[in-house]
C-alpha cells in the first residue's frame, strides 16, 4: 500500500471546517456584489429592449396603417376603370 492510501492516514475524503475565515467573508461579498450588479445589468437591458418593442410597435402600426390607406387608394382607382369599362360596353 502507499503512505497516501485512506486505510492507512484514516481521513475521511472531505473534510469540513466550521470556522469562517477572511477569505470565506471576502468571497461571499464579492460574490454578492457580481450577483447585484449582473441583476442590475440585466435589468437594464430588459427596460431598453422594452423600450425599443414599445418604438417597433408604433412604427409598426403606422405603416400597416399606410399601407391601407393605399390599398385603399388603389381599389378607389380600380373601382373607377373598371366603372369607364362598363360605360364604354
Amino acid at each position: 500500500m502507499s503512505q497516501n492510501s485512506p486505510e492507512k492516514t484514516n481521513h475521511k475524503p472531505v473534510h469540513f471546517n466550521n470556522e469562517i475565515s477572511i477569505g470565506n467573508v471576502l468571497t461571499g461579498i464579492g460574490m454578492f456584489l457580481a450577483l447585484a450588479t449582473a441583476w442590475f445589468n440585466l435589468d437594464k437591458r430588459v427596460s431598453v429592449n422594452e423600450a425599443n418593442l414599445i418604438n417597433q410597435s408604433q412604427r409598426t402600426t403606422e405603416l400597416q396603417r399606410r399601407i391601407d390607406d393605399r390599398l385603399y387608394q388603389m381599389d378607389r382607382k380600380l373601382d373607377v376603370i373598371v366603372e369607364r369599362q362598363i360605360d364604354k360596353n
